[in-house]
């Protein structure tokens, strides 16, 4: 199917080369504007950042399609076999999503809503949920929409303000120190969301190291008072139930990094 579209696409960027060099071009410099900006790390290229571009490429492949379109006589029927094939792919992811509701945006489909639900049901008085920054966003909306029953303790996102997993967990101390004397510790996070607003990839480079990054470094301190098992798993989203076994409560030691802190 992609092939069809790309031939469509060269053959509508021929016809307006053709037809007129100042169209074509003024169609063609924001898409080799924005590539230029992506080999100088200005600018993403990629996903939601390209979508202004989505016009540029319709015109070509509608261009092509129309003139191959042409080639065949009218009293042909075949004729409109072309564009049919040109719809026939995304008609049928359209129709799939709507059939199927958990496919719709594919990867990025997200499961916070019953994440946070699920807490809510199971949430028992004197637990303590712990919401990870990188899930923060969607607390903050369904805390209200949902009226959820608890008050979570937000970690939020201070891996900028730090050079190591050491002080990162030294930072996050006196919010992990309320779990203290808790029976039941709840703790979600968004499983693959590293970056946040504004940031590089891979920067800091402590913080993407596994066992630290996603909200792994918190957990992992939160895990060790007790026994840790995964209450809801989706797509996105993990929620982690830690059952704090009956002996006396210490302070949460922060975890030194194997490679210790950044000099």
């Amino acid at each position: 199917m992609g092939l069809i579209w790309l031939f469509f696409w060269g053959i509508g960027m021929l016809l307006f080369y053709r037809k007129s060099l100042k169209v074509f071009l003024a169609l063609l410099f924001p898409l080799l504007l924005t590539l230029l900006a992506t080999l100088l790390d200005l600018y993403p290229f990629m996903e939601r950042m390209l979508v202004f571009l989505a016009p540029i490429p319709i015109l070509f492949i509608a261009k092509g399609c129309q003139h191959c379109t042409h080639l065949i006589p009218a009293r042909f029927s075949a004729r409109y076999v072309l564009p049919a094939l040109l719809l026939l792919w995304p008609v049928w992811g359209s129709a799939n999503q709507l059939a199927k509701p958990h496919h719709l945006g594919s990867y990025k489909n997200s499961n916070y809503r019953e994440a946070l639900l699920h807490i809510n049901e199971h949430y028992r008085e004197g637990d303590i949920v712990y919401v990870y920054w990188n899930i923060a966003h969607a607390y903050a909306y369904y805390r209200h929409a949902y009226q959820l029953g608890y008050t979570a303790v937000e970690l939020g996102d201070i891996k900028n303000q730090v050079n190591s997993r050491h002080e990162y967990l030294t930072y996050l101390q006196p919010h992990l120190e309320k779990a203290r004397n808790k029976k039941r510790i709840w703790f979600i996070h968004e499983r693959f969301l590293t970056l946040n607003i504004g940031d590089f990839d891979d920067q800091p480079p402590w913080y993407h190291e596994m066992g630290t990054k996603a909200g792994a470094a918190p957990l992992g301190a939160l895990a060790a008072m007790g026994s840790e098992s995964v209450a809801y798993l989706g797509s996105n989203v993990r929620v982690i139930l830690v059952e704090v076994q009956d002996q006396p409560q210490t302070s949460i030691p922060p975890t030194r990094s194997q490679t210790g802190p950044r000099q």
